[in-house]
């Protein structure tokens, strides 16, 4: 059966966000949470030995990353250990100057913004700024993505993205921290965990960068004017902005991959692939949690999945539309269906779990770690 529809979602008279699906199959998807019994239990500590021989395993690469002999480690990760992730680096410091109110122009959207470079410059990343003045349906809006590379001389460059403005909801307090703070705040502790790799790592082909843009989120209602501001402006700049080292491949063409995160870190059902042109991609997204989860190097239950390598036939117009448009290979890891709290003052802080904002970074960092085919630094 072929079907065709539009949805768009409505919020408070507000119409956002239109998702146009094609279905060449009907496919099941998976309400609410995912999450089930854990038989295997948990709270039991293991020593991981390093196996003899072969390549190391993306979760040795991680650990001794964080200076951790993964030869000897102990891992205490618990089922569902929330205590163990409300005390990381990421929900104690990364995450908190986040979850504010992001409407560009404001105070405390720069205050975000200053926090995301004072963290990506710290980590050994070159920031720079692609600022510009936007025409919004509410006048002119002082807009800026921060860009932060790792070696701005390599030829190519995999890209992590989220957006980290918020909505303008007139008469309201708006967080968004699915929406997109907790994304955010998993680039920003992805790029403490890879830092070491990355600078072992020299002379490779493939940088990482890490993009967050501004304007995603439309000031009125969703339309092709209203909407992705930064993304818009980035991808048209980098159209006519040479690669390094080339006379002819612009800096689009130097994108082996994008990957977007958005309405991450709820309990939600898997996210599933959204683009068949980067299957292999998103598998390695799926192999890399499950080899993540079977070392318990992840705190929620075993039996849970944050990533399904299941196709389904949806488009989410987002952050990605005008890279993709121009030829990018896109990733977009966004749960489908939206999180409950979507567009609502209920995306707030008390909406994420600290489980799933954690073990989601460290799934993306492993997925890093093996698309760059980092090296472990050498111990001292």
């Amino acid at each position: 059966m072929t079907a065709t529809w539009t949805w768009a979602r409505v919020v408070a008279g507000i119409a956002v966000a239109a998702i146009v699906i094609a279905l060449a199959v009907v496919l099941p998807v998976t309400l609410g949470a995912a999450r089930t019994s854990d038989s295997a239990g948990g709270g039991d500590a293991r020593t991981v030995p390093l196996p003899p021989g072969g390549n190391e395993p993306v979760y040795a690469t991680l650990l001794r990353m964080q200076g951790v002999d993964p030869g000897t480690a102990t891992l205490t990760a618990t089922a569902d250990d929330h205590e163990s992730a409300i005390k990381t680096r990421l929900w104690e410091q990364h995450l908190p100057p986040l979850l504010v109110p992001r409407i560009p122009g404001t105070d405390t959207h720069a205050a975000a913004r200053a926090h995301l470079i004072a963290q990506l410059e710290r980590a050994g990343f070159h920031v720079e700024l692609d600022e510009f003045n936007a025409t919004t349906p509410l006048g002119t809006k002082p807009m800026a993505n921060i860009i932060a590379t790792w070696d701005a001389t390599a030829p190519n460059r995999l890209i992590l993205a989220a957006h980290y403005d918020s909505k303008y909801m007139p008469g309201q307090t708006f967080i968004g921290a699915t929406d997109s703070a907790a994304p955010c705040a998993m680039l920003l502790d992805l790029a403490y965990t890879v830092a070491p790799g990355l600078n072992a790592t020299k002379g490779g082909e493939t940088t990482l960068q890490l993009v967050f843009f501004d304007g995603e989120e439309a000031f009125v209602d969703w339309t092709a004017t209203d909407s992705i501001y930064g993304a818009r402006h980035l991808a048209a700049k980098w159209t006519e902005m040479r690669a390094p080292g080339s006379a002819d491949r612009s800096m689009l063409d130097s994108i082996t991959t994008l990957v977007l995160l958005d309405l991450l870190g709820a309990r939600t059902g898997p996210v599933r692939n959204l683009q068949r042109a980067t299957a292999s991609q998103f598998q390695t997204l799926v192999t890399v949690e499950r080899d993540l989860h079977a070392r318990r190097f992840l705190t929620s239950k075993a039996t849970h999945k944050y990533f399904d390598a299941t196709e389904l036939r949806v488009h989410v117009e987002d952050d990605h539309l005008p890279f993709w448009q121009a030829g990018v290979k896109v990733v977009h890891a966004i749960a489908v269906p939206f999180p409950d709290v979507w567009h609502t003052v209920a995306d707030n802080g008390d909406a994420l779990d600290p489980v799933v904002v954690v073990d989601l970074a460290r799934v993306f960092g492993a997925f890093v770690v093996e698309e760059l085919k980092l090296k472990a630094p050498a111990r001292t």
